[in-house]
């Protein structure tokens, strides 16, 4: 398995396979694909500087089998900067091998290489096999809520 790091730059397919899986990853969720929100995501993370990352994980050959976006903040809490895991999400075929696991635990120490000491990680309520990769690679599920809404 490879990790590669979208950029702008991406070939096409790799920053196509990133839209396809996360509409399947919505599809997931119950939430319906929403195309331009999506897209309008994407650019925002690949722009420089931008505070989020996406990743695609490639078997050996190439193929697209998994994906991961998150960004790096700084809290007082955390007692400096973090990882937050907004979401990852691996193609079933590439499912239940230990791929999640290998994944999460590269994004975790390449997290580590940007200087992050703390990580969170957000999942749907209802995604079990989620919350088993979360608990197997030693986050906590805490008694916390995340409250969203949109600005615009």
């Amino acid at each position: 398995m490879k990790v590669v790091k979208l950029k702008t730059s991406s070939p096409v397919y790799l920053r196509n396979a990133m839209m396809e899986m996360a509409f399947e990853f919505q599809e997931i969720l119950n939430e319906g694909p929403n195309e331009l929100k999506i897209a309008n995501g994407l650019e925002s993370i690949l722009r420089e500087n931008s505070p989020g990352h996406a990743f695609v994980l490639c078997t050996d050959d190439g193929e697209p089998a998994g994906m991961v976006y998150c960004n790096i903040g700084c809290g007082l809490q955390s007692g400096g900067p973090y990882l937050w895991i907004n979401g990852i999400y691996v193609r079933k075929p590439h499912q239940g091998e230990g791929t999640g696991k290998f994944f999460l635990d590269y994004i975790l120490e390449w997290g580590k290489s940007k200087g992050c000491i703390y990580a969170i990680a957000s999942r749907h309520t209802e995604n079990a096999a989620s919350k088993m990769l979360f608990q197997k690679g030693g986050f906590d599920q805490e008694l916390s809520i995340i409250m969203d809404r949109r600005l615009d």
